[in-house]
């Protein structure tokens, strides 16, 4: 009943203060309440359905039109897309199951951003598998058994499945090693999403598939195109024009023009001279990023926690902090000990950006209670060295064999007599420096104590960071640094910025090894190995430069990046594993890559950016600038790296192997034909 009053009670002066501020010309108010904040954390975890239900729609609707074709009905896959999505989505609820049997808890970037990210990585592997199985061809699909269809649909797409899952699961996986909780849950959700994903597109869609290829072998119409095929199918015709009327004119283009030039030795150097010159463009925005964030971002503009936050960061920052003492309560060392103390809080107190708190250090106020108790003949204390600051032991340390009993009585509480503390006591002094909140041993012995000092005057993050510095530099020069250490809730968390780039470079290169190992694993060539590590840290690496014009460096934009690392490989393995496979001149080999890849890689892309593209609106700029912005970018990235450089260097580097006679160049399946021919008129 009392937390429900307070709550009211916050809730009634916050609207209070709302409705003044409309009204006042000349004062602003601003309310920071504990009810306010756990007001908005409730809020934050409430699913924004709107949002979830407008990207499911926008999705829908885009691969309902991407898979029709109106006037060929067997090579139509709206209904196996949906049933994707279906499938998709049924993966999302079991990790959500196994999330929560693991323990875990929900939290804001979990409920704003994990749906819509889990929805578009599901149907880039849908989309993957759907079209490989479009390219074996309908005449084929007709003629072989469904044991041989799904084999060559896997041949076709389950390496590059397999190798965009994996290293999903191993960069999300890394990235969850960051030191925030939230986020760290965050990045094993998309863990656990990708595994159920993985085997939900590798058990249950091929189920999927070969309902699709029994539809054709029988020559059905798509259920959802029903009244546009039958009108084709009853004339006897299987198709009454070309599959699709963008896509086929699209692939020939590709095909006839762009594959020749990206595969000409020219169009190799210059992919991989724009390649160099993007990594070259990204060493400026990553060498000036600057740390930091706006903690109201996690605030809903209409929300007036909102310019609470942003005040209190801004102009009245006073931040409570804490220097913590433990393990320092043995008799014989508690003279030396006292003083140390007292050194060290006056130096971590009394710097910059830094003020004592309300009250005297504990032991200060302690000692004007053990220098006079008893008032006659008072053999309780020692003189303080020298080195202590004026002001805090002016009467002297008390003596180590008389420090736990004379500190216990002075901080009792007379509970046994109540009306004793009418007239004041001993115990009300230690009560104002916290001394009864203070950890004890079994015998009275000092565990545990604090003293309270405040971060102040900081007008930036970068200040905010010196300090923070400077004060772990204090303390780890003090005899003190193995059994003291500074809390508080802003320094604590502005403290993970310090050797954050570190981390994230440590896990990106552990990322790469085992990207790379991946695809030498599933490729069987060093060269595609290397390209597609080498290729996908490009993409992060313009990711990171992209994200540092634009917000500062935090441990949001680190968890955004590395699970970036993951997300690039859809836009490189899949490019690469056909290359590998397909036979011919660079030329032809490219042919073959964008005629299978291509309309996958720009599906997928689409509809990942359609997934996540309703996060732009959501009501928390957070969740917009770290949790959507990023893919976005990484999306746009991808495209044109991996189907503008990435085709490029991989015809450069065959190329160039080629003529070093390390490898011998693949015949096409055209060029075999042709040479049979030949042989046979010889022999004629």
């Amino acid at each position: 009943d009392i937390v429900e009053a307070l709550d009211l009670h916050s809730r009634a002066w916050t609207d209070e203060i709302v409705n003044f501020n409309k009204n006042s010309k000349h004062l602003e108010i601003s309310v920071l309440t504990p009810s306010s904040i756990r007001d908005l954390e409730e809020q934050l975890q409430e699913p924004v359905w709107g949002l979830l239900i407008a990207g499911s729609m926008g999705l829908w609707w885009y691969l309902f039109f991407s898979l029709a074709s109106w006037k060929a009905p067997l090579a139509s896959r709206v209904t196996v897309g949906t049933t994707g999505v279906g499938v998709a989505s049924f993966a999302t609820f079991a990790a959500g199951g196994l999330f929560f049997i693991c323990g875990f808890k929900l939290n804001a970037a979990i409920v704003g951003c994990v749906p819509f990210l889990a929805l578009g990585l599901g149907v880039n592997d849908m989309l993957i598998l759907t079209r490989g199985f479009s390219e074996v061809g309908v005449e084929r699909i007709k003629s072989m058994s469904m044991s041989e269809i799904l084999g060559e649909v896997f041949g076709r797409a389950g390496v590059g499945v397999t190798l965009t899952s994996l290293c999903n699961v191993v960069s999300f996986g890394l990235a969850s090693f960051v030191p925030i909780p939230g986020l760290s849950d965050f990045c094993i959700c998309i863990v656990l999403d990708s595994v159920m994903n993985y085997i939900a597109m590798m058990t249950l869609f091929p189920c999927c598939l070969m309902l699709e290829a029994k539809r054709i072998k029988e020559k059905r119409p798509d259920n959802l195109l029903r009244l546009c095929h039958q009108r084709i199918l009853r004339t006897g015709q299987e198709s009454a024009g070309a599959e699709s009327c963008i896509e086929t004119p699209l692939l020939n283009c590709l095909t006839k023009r762009a594959a020749p030039r990206l595969g000409s030795w020219a169009g190799g150097v210059i992919s991989l001279a724009i390649g160099l010159a993007a990594i070259g463009a990204s060493v400026y925005p990553i060498k000036t990023q600057t740390l930091g964030w706006d903690p109201e971002q996690l605030v809903p503009k209409q929300n007036p926690l909102r310019r609470s936050l942003e005040l209190l960061f801004r102009d009245f920052n006073l931040f409570p902090t804490y220097v913590v003492y433990h393990g320092i309560d043995d008799p014989m060392d508690v003279s030396q000990n006292q003083a140390e103390m007292l050194k060290l809080y006056d130096a971590v107190s009394s710097q910059k950006y830094t003020t004592p708190g309300p009250f005297p250090h504990y032991l200060t106020m302690f000692y004007y209670y053990a220098a006079f108790t008893p008032a006659v003949n008072n053999t309780n204390m020692v003189p303080a060295p020298a080195s202590v600051p004026a002001g805090f032991a002016d009467l002297g340390l008390v003596k180590p064999d008389r420090f736990q009993a004379l500190f216990n009585d002075w901080r009792k509480m007379p509970l046994d007599d109540p009306a004793s503390a009418l007239g004041g006591g001993s115990f009300v002094l230690a009560d104002l420096v916290f001394a009864n909140e203070f950890k004890y041993s079994a015998d009275g012995g000092l565990l545990y104590s604090h003293v309270l000092f405040f971060i102040s005057g900081t007008s930036s993050d970068s200040d905010l960071i010196e300090v923070i510095k400077d004060t772990r530099a204090i303390v780890e020069a003090s005899p003190l640094k193995d059994t003291a250490y500074v809390y508080g809730d802003i320094f604590t968390y502005w403290a993970s910025f310090i050797g954050l780039d570190r981390f994230m470079y440590n896990i990106m290169g552990i990322s790469v090894c085992v990207m790379f190992a991946s695809a030498l694993v599933l490729l069987q060539s060093l060269t595609s190995a290397v390209i597609v590590a080498v290729m996908s840290m490009l993409m992060v690496v313009n990711m990171y430069a992209a994200m540092n014009l634009l917000v500062e460096f935090n441990i949001f934009t680190v968890a955004a990046i590395l699970a970036g690392v993951g997300l690039s490989i859809e836009f490189t393995a899949h490019v690469t594993s056909s290359f590998v496979l397909a036979p011919g001149t660079p030329e032809q080999r490219l042919a073959t890559v964008m005629q299978e890849t291509y309309p996958a890689i720009l599906q997928g892309s689409v509809s990942t950016s359609l997934s996540i593209a309703p996060l732009l609106f959501h009501q928390v700029e957070f969740v917009s600038v770290y949790l959507c912005i990023p893919f976005l970018i990484l999306t746009a990235i991808g495209m044109f790296h991996g189907m503008v450089i990435l085709p490029g260097v991989l015809a450069l580097s065959a190329r160039i192997l080629t003529l070093l006679g390390l490898v011998k160049q693949k015949e096409s399946a055209q060029n075999t034909e042709d040479a049979e021919v030949s042989a046979e008129r010889q022999v004629i």
